[in-house]
């Protein structure tokens, strides 16, 4: 009976079917265990001689350097995030082949992504990218390569620091395997005056030079360090220090178009002016008059490939016991410069003088018709305030010395001031002329010699020149040599043939 019996069938089968799904979504019996999902995070730490931030041939691993490896199981400080915040899979340093390996035994009990931090090595710093958050995939493992350099430093002078002599030694540090050049920036604008290459010790890196050459007394004095490796620039360190300035001593006075101004405690000399100095010449030789004294001064700390000027004192005769030396201008010497009274006196030893003075470069304000100085013109100092507008400078030391904005000129019609780096324009201004504004200049580099010509509100005129006689008597002249003429030509007319 075959049509009876497949009722029967189907349910067995719908009871097998039943029992089989109920295998399917039952969960496990306590105490059975699921499989193990591990990762391993590969680290591979080396020493970027070349810092392109990749590993050459010749750069070696680097040992001993830590790191550590922390899951996103936790917030992090309330930030809303947890990447990187939880807990800790592992920690460890780099072996002598510069590897660690973060072994995480099972991915299902923590909560990835994955995040690795390094603890930088004292005196180097990173030349690759930090790895994002590593989430496990088919992989395994995965592979990150880290690369570090040794930072070049200057380790003395430090930023900012103030010497009260020129000799001044630098020191610092960098890779073993580099060379070092030490440069002087002469006018902070990448004018680079070698110093010398000093050795570097092949274990610390250590390095250090006192130039044969000290430094010129200069506020701001700046030094830069390039290191290379294979004979390329790999690293730079700069800084810049000062050399204190001495003070004018007693007896002895500066006339420089009685402008009383200074630098840094300095007085200041413009350089288109002519500049007197005068000493009182038995300072110098313990009471006794010298026979001779000469002034020397230089170098200039912004020009000092000139060199120096120099001039013999002469004795007033007024006063005999006062030694005078009147310069020209100095330009194109600017800058800081050591003034040097050496006496020969009758009875030794001599007292030789110096201090410092600031040679200041300077515009000058001129009639463009005559070329003349104009005197009493007024000269404003305007500083990029932002997107180009150009607002007077703030009249106090610093941004600006002399501390005066704006400024009159004198006799010589000269301006000038010492600023902070920045973006400027000058506008000069003078009772019967037509104003006028400079283009925008941009400070570092030094600008010299921006002179400003302005013309007369009734523009250039043309007089006739004047001869050295008078009018009346070309009059006379024509008159005589007019009647001249007439007389001539009745003589000849009158001639006739015998």
């Amino acid at each position: 009976m075959v049509g009876k019996r497949a009722p029967v069938f189907a349910s067995i089968m719908a009871i097998a079917f039943v029992i089989s799904l109920a295998s399917i979504i039952t969960p496990p019996a306590q105490g059975v265990t699921l499989t193990p999902v591990p990762f391993d995070i590969n680290i591979f730490k080396f020493n970027d001689l070349n810092g392109n931030g990749v590993q050459d041939p010749g750069e070696p691993p680097l040992a001993g350097v830590q790191f550590t490896v922390k899951d996103s199981s936790a917030s992090c400080g309330g930030s809303g995030s947890t990447t990187g915040c939880g807990a800790q899979m592992c920690s460890g340093t780099t072996d002598s082949n510069g590897n660690f390996v973060c072994h995480i035994p099972d991915t299902t009990v923590t909560t990835p992504p994955y995040v690795v931090t390094e603890v930088q090595p004292s005196g180097f710093v990173s030349t690759t990218l930090a790895p994002g958050p590593i989430t496990p995939g088919s992989s395994p493992s995965v592979n990150l390569v880290f690369g570090d350099k040794h930072q070049t430093v200057i380790t003395s002078p430090t930023q900012g620091e103030i010497f009260t002599t020129g000799a001044v030694t630098i020191t610092g540090f960098t890779d073993p395997v580099n060379t070092v050049n030490v440069y002087w920036d002469t006018c902070n604008d990448n004018c680079l005056v070698l110093l010398g290459s000093p050795s570097v010790d092949p274990t610390s890196g250590a390095w250090t030079i006192t130039p044969i050459i000290p430094f010129p007394h200069n506020p701001i004095t700046t030094v830069v360090v390039k290191a290379l490796h294979g004979g390329i620039v790999v690293d730079s360190a700069t800084v810049s220090f000062g050399i204190q300035t001495s003070t004018m001593p007693g007896g002895v006075s500066i006339t420089d178009n009685l402008r009383g101004t200074t630098f840094d405690g300095l007085p200041i000399v413009y350089w288109g002016s002519s500049t007197t100095f005068t000493i009182n010449g038995p300072n110098l030789c313990g009471g006794t008059n010298p026979t001779s004294i000469n002034l020397d001064i230089g170098p200039f700390s912004d020009t000092p490939e000139l060199g120096i000027v120099s001039m013999a004192m002469t004795q007033e005769v007024s006063d005999p016991t006062m030694w005078t030396a009147t310069f020209g201008p100095f330009l194109p010497h600017h800058g800081i410069a050591t003034t040097t009274f050496t006496p020969v006196c009758p009875t030794p030893p001599p007292t030789i003088v110096t201090f410092d003075i600031y040679v200041d470069p300077s515009g000058t304000i001129s009639n463009a018709c005559t070329g003349l100085p104009i005197s009493g013109a007024t000269t404003t100092l305007l500083v990029d305030s932002g997107g180009g507008v150009f607002v007077p400078a703030t009249a106090h030391s610093p941004p600006i010395i002399p501390a005066i904005n704006p400024e009159t000129t004198i006799a010589d019609g000269m301006f000038g001031w010492e600023a902070i780096p920045g973006t400027y324009e000058v506008t000069a201004a003078s009772t019967g002329y037509v104003s006028q504004t400079t283009p925008p200049v941009t400070i570092p580099p030094a600008v010299t010699g921006l002179n400003i010509h302005l013309t007369p509100i009734g523009g250039c005129t043309t007089s006739i020149p004047e001869f050295p006689f008078s009018f009346n008597l070309v009059i006379i002249f024509v008159v005589i040599a007019a009647v001249y003429m007439v007389i001539r030509q009745k003589m000849t007319t009158n001639l006739k043939p015998y």
